[in-house]
């Protein structure tokens, strides 16, 4: 057979259970990572083992058949720096401890508010429950942190940022690739809990949604192309 009915031309059986569904496409590349085959021939699926792993294990999930030029999916080299995703974890770590103090402060004031109405109405003060509210009061070296991160994160303290791993937060860069760390920082906190969910590397096919399996299988071709190295962090 010669290479351009190699290029033309592949057929895949596919055999589930006593169906058998023979599919004519034109394939020169992996269907799992787009991978460019060095020798393309009839048959050919995958262009590892890891690949042919992955297809067989999710081999429920239709997996699009890429194509050289192909927008979905951009087969290129990208690097990423480690100090922007570092920026995102200090900002993530502030909030988080910025909104315990925040909380705890509150419930203190609250309680306290309570304790003096009980006081006012002349009931019996239960010394265990009269005291025990101070267990949320800060001490003064909590309360000077509070005001430093209040002053530090300014606009941010008012988000919900969720906490990612590399790879999520390397995604989402992908996205946003334009999009500086602070203006990244505050989009990314825009995205609900649901869409952070689909960013793993398992697949609830059951329970899934058309559009959370595609956010999903995104985000596992992401994933496969930092283990190709394709994605880099310097």
């Amino acid at each position: 057979m010669s290479n351009e009915e190699v290029l033309n031309t592949v057929t895949l059986n596919n055999k589930i259970g006593k169906d058998s569904v023979s599919i004519s496409v034109v394939k020169t590349h992996c269907i799992v990572c787009n991978s460019e085959f060095a020798k393309p021939r009839a048959g050919k699926l995958y262009c590892s083992n890891r690949c042919k792993q992955f297809g067989y294990n999710h081999k429920q999930i239709n997996i699009p058949v890429l194509q050289p030029g192909n927008e979905q999916i951009k087969r290129t080299k990208r690097k990423f720096l480690l100090e922007d995703f570092a920026f995102y974890v200090e900002k993530y770590n502030k909030l988080k401890r910025y909104k315990e103090l925040v909380k705890r402060n509150e419930k203190f004031k609250d309680e306290e508010k309570k304790e003096h109405v009980r006081n006012s109405l002349g009931f019996q003060r239960n010394l265990e429950n009269a005291y025990s509210y101070h267990l949320y009061e800060l001490d003064h070296e909590e309360i000077v942190e509070l005001e430093i991160l209040e002053s530090d994160l300014n606009e941010f303290k008012n988000f919900e940022s969720p906490n990612l791993s590399i790879e999520q937060w390397c995604f989402f860069k992908s996205l946003f690739k334009n999009l500086d760390n602070e203006s990244l920082f505050i989009t990314i906190s825009q995205f609900s809990k649901e869409y952070i969910q689909m960013l793993k590397l398992t697949t609830n096919i059951e329970n899934g949604s058309n559009v959370n399996l595609t956010i999903n299988k995104k985000f596992i071709i992401h994933c496969n192309e930092i283990t190709d190295g394709l994605i880099r962090f310097i």
